[in-house]
This record gives structure tokens, sequence and C-alpha cells, in this order.
């Protein structure tokens, strides 16, 4: 309860920084390109604020329509101090992340957590080098090693799904993977992932016209054509945390040819979402994808959610 409360106090008097510091700090070239890039992608899909919001995919575009709003009319440099951002791609205030600081702690790799301050996050209060956030993804790439054997940077292509603003893709780069990064997520994420991970120094493409390290991209025949390109590859990573779980069942068809291509999976759910039973569907793909090596397990300090660690023969 007090880490929560202090997390949540902390959280408040950053936001009221990061007010300032747009005050004070004009953008340099790179951002004003960056932000004009952004708000140029934005204005072209046109979002619209759907009418209702009573499925998931509908409250995903409610959301993503506020996003869309607060890219137009707020300084893009601070985005990770918005509350659309905090709400839906920031573990901020979840108790669980004591749990895994003192994991990450015990096991020497706090330094493999470290913030980058694009977008402004809010330092988690036991670890000012780093935010709950990169924390929390930290972990999941120690449980990835731990469980599997293999750490990131040991694969050569790795495919996620959802990627939230893209810290998951610096993280394994931070880490040493030298391989292919795929993201595959909405346009408008598409364009945030492109603009948080340019101005982390990163090349990357959102064209599969444009060879780079890393592709932002938001249709799954280009994901395809990406991971044909990587047949020769022998380590190709699937990630999807809480993303697959949540996306509707016909949208988890789609990815089911990028799904058979890959050889490891790191995949985080909750027990059910909306009237879906997750742990049997995941228990399905499995068995669907023939990988016998790997397991379900509950994610012990998060009530409802299990991690699938497997891999192909």
């Amino acid at each position: 309860m007090i880490v929560t409360i202090l997390t949540i106090l902390i959280d408040y008097a950053w936001t009221a920084v990061a007010t300032i510091y747009v005050q004070l700090a004009p953008p340099t070239h790179n951002h004003r390109r960056e932000i004009k890039q952004l708000r140029a992608a934005v204005t072209k899909l046109r979002l619209r604020k759907p009418a209702r919001t009573q499925t998931a995919l509908e409250t995903w575009h409610t959301n993503l329509y506020i996003l869309g709003q607060e890219i137009l009319t707020r300084d893009p440099r601070t985005f990770l101090t918005w509350s659309v951002i905090k709400n839906t791609m920031f573990a901020g205030h979840s108790p669980g992340i004591a749990t895994e600081l003192a994991t990450l702690s015990e096991a020497g790799w706090l330094s493999k957590a470290r913030e980058s301050q694009v977008g402004l996050p809010t330092p988690y209060p036991f670890c000012w080098s780093s935010s709950s956030n990169t924390l929390h993804l930290t972990y999941h790439l120690l449980q990835l090693k731990k469980k599997l054997q293999t750490p990131i940077e040991s694969f050569q292509v790795v495919v996620e799904f959802g990627g939230g603003y893209g810290n998951l893709c610096r993280l394994a780069n931070h880490h040493g993977f030298q391989g292919v990064y795929i993201i595959y997520d909405f346009p408008l994420l598409s364009a945030l992932q492109y603009f948080y991970l340019t101005l982390n120094g990163f090349s990357v493409s959102q064209s599969v016209e444009k060879s780079a390290p890393i592709y932002c991209l938001s249709d799954w025949r280009s994901v395809d054509t990406i991971l044909k390109r990587s047949q020769k590859a022998d380590r190709r990573l699937f990630v999807g945390t809480w993303s697959l779980s949540e996306a509707p069942l016909a949208d988890r068809l789609k990815a089911w040819p990028s799904l058979k291509k890959c050889t490891h999976f790191l995949i985080a759910f909750q027990r059910t979402f909306g009237e879906v039973d997750n742990l049997q569907y995941f228990k399905q793909l499995k068995s669907r994808l023939h990988l016998k090596k790997g397991h379900i397990s509950p994610i012990t300090h998060l009530s409802g959610s299990y991690y699938l660690f497997a891999q192909k023969d």
C-alpha cells in the first residue's frame, strides 16, 4: 500500500515537472522533425471516436482517438505522462512491480533496466534509474532467459504483437540484440513507436520496401514478407504480452502464418478476456504449433495472469 501511494504521488509530481519542462525547453531540430512527421501520420489516419465502447476493440479505438487528439494538441516530448498512455500501455501503480524489482536485483539485472528519457517516463521510487514499465518489461526478458535458457540477444528475429510505444524493442537492443525486430500494431501506435525509437537513435522502417533492423508495421502481409526474408534464421521469437490475448479471435487468426514461422514464444495473458477462455485457447495454440518444449504457468505476483514460454523441437 505504501509503495503504491508513493508511486502515485511521484507520478503526479513528475507530470507537473513535465509541464514546466515543455514551457522552458524548446524542442531541438530532431524533435521538431519527428513531431511534425508524427502529427502528419495522425492527421492522415482521420481517426474517429466510436459511438459506443461495449467491446474491447471499441474501447481500444476510443483510446486511439484520444491519443491522436493528444498528439495533435500537446507536446509529444512528454507523451509518457499522458493518462491515455499510462492507462493502456504503462505498468504504473501495480504492486507487483516491487516483486519484479526484487527479482531483477537478485539476478544482478538492474543495469539492464535503464530507462530512456524520451517521452519523460516517471521514475520508479525505489529505482530512480528506471521506471515501473521498464522494470516490468526487463522482468519478462529475465524470465525468457530462465525458462527457455535463451537470452533475447541470441535471437535473429523478433516478432512482437502489440508493442506499446516501443520500449521492449529498445530494451532488447540495449541487451545486445542485433537481429531484425518487427512490431505489429495499430497504425497510430506504429507511428508512435517510430517516433519513440527514432528519437532513441535507432534506424526504423514502416515499410517492407525500406530495409532496417527495426520495422513498425500494421499489416500481417508485411510482417510475413520480412519473415520470409529471414528464413535462414533458426531462432525467431514471437512476443505477445497481454496483446494477443486481448485481440478478437478473428484478428488472432490473421497472426497465424507469422506464428507458424516462429521457433520460440514469450506470451503473457489473462485467464479470460470477454467471453474467451484464454487459458484453454493458449493450451490449444501450444498443441497446434507442436510446442513440446515449454509450459503455461501462473504469474504468481499478478493474479489471473499466465506465462506461456515454449519452443519448437
